[in-house]
């Protein structure tokens, strides 16, 4: 809840053309994969790479990625059992729109919705948020990303 956040608004005043396209596209990416819950994780891990890319700030890109590990496999679960992928395009959207008009405060804002909006698909697909990660993990048998690539 704080280093996306601190990220985005880093990101509205910072981003370049360049990375605000591939943001865009992005976008089009995730509408495209709304029903393909692959497609739509990782179309949701590369929004947020873009983003932290944005800030220019290495070891905060460094942070959110290993943070992203873990809160992207739990994401593949919300995705596949609620189908939320049309909430997170609207997130990913007003994001997106907020960044672009460099509203570093309205991109915060609604970073932290798209976290709790996140927490509360977690409750509904009954992945337990106050365990340890591993623990989840292996309880809802939740692999990373990088461990199916591998």
């Amino acid at each position: 809840m704080t280093l996306e956040p601190t990220a985005t608004a880093l990101a509205a005043e910072r981003i370049d053309s360049t990375l605000l396209a591939k943001l865009e596209q992005n976008l089009l990416l995730t509408d495209a994969g709304l029903d393909k819950p692959d497609e739509l994780v990782d179309a949701d891990i590369e929004f947020h790479e873009l983003i932290t890319m944005a800030t220019g700030n290495h070891a905060l890109f460094l942070a959110c990625e290993r943070l992203g590990e873990f809160l992207f496999t739990a994401y593949g679960t919300i995705v596949e059992k609620l189908g939320a992928g049309l909430r997170l395009l609207e997130a990913h959207t007003k994001i997106f729109e907020a960044i672009k008009a460099g509203d570093a405060d309205t991109a915060r804002e609604w970073m932290q919705k798209n976290f709790r909006d996140f927490l509360r698909g977690c409750e509904l697909a009954g992945i337990p948020v106050d365990e340890p990660i591993r623990n989840v993990n292996v309880a809802m048998n939740i692999t990373s990303k990088r461990e199916l690539k591998s």
